[in-house]
């Protein structure tokens, strides 16, 4: 993967209107900032692992509220070896709640190929209501949809092995 996955994920939602937050170390090139900012990207700053860029999640609570989509990666970075990380930073499980909104988990099977056909597996949408009844946002709720997503996203991960050796 790299700093096109962002790219590549607004080609798969193509029909709706859609952000991805990416770290803001994907902006490496002039040429690869001004595409990103044109496309919408959410630049996340982390200046620090302890800090949270509120204005990134503002920005995609907002985008969410609006019935767009956000794009980000569960892990917290971009994986380059297709491994899945052994576990998963609260982001996701903490906007998918904040916002009422699904999340719709997909894997590459093999490495991203430029200019060819690649697969990806997508998971059935996670509902936060489905999971938890009760809505609140707090640490027990949020741990408890982000263990979901990964197990959901590792049952994907595990699918997509069994495809590369096809």
């Amino acid at each position: 993967f790299g700093p096109c996955d962002p790219l590549f994920m607004y080609m798969f939602f193509m029909s709706r209107r859609m952000k991805v937050i990416a770290a803001e170390e994907l902006y490496v090139s002039k040429f690869l900032s001004f595409v990103m900012k044109r496309a919408g990207v959410i630049k996340y700053h982390r200046t620090t692992m302890n800090r949270v860029d509120l204005g990134a999640f503002k920005e995609a609570l907002l985008t969410l509220e609006g019935q767009g989509i956000v794009g980000l990666f569960p892990e917290g970075h971009i994986s380059n070896d297709l491994k899945l990380a052994p576990s998963f930073q609260e982001g996701t499980a903490f906007l998918s709640l904040k916002s009422n909104s699904p999340i719709i988990p997909f894997v590459y099977v093999k490495p991203y190929r430029y200019f060819r056909y690649n697969k990806v597996v997508v998971g059935k949408p996670i509902y936060p209501s489905d999971v938890i009844k009760d809505l609140k946002v707090n640490g027990e709720t949020i741990s408890t949809l982000n263990k979901v997503i990964y197990d959901e996203m590792k049952r994907l991960y595990d699918y997509s092995l069994s495809l590369r050796k096809k």
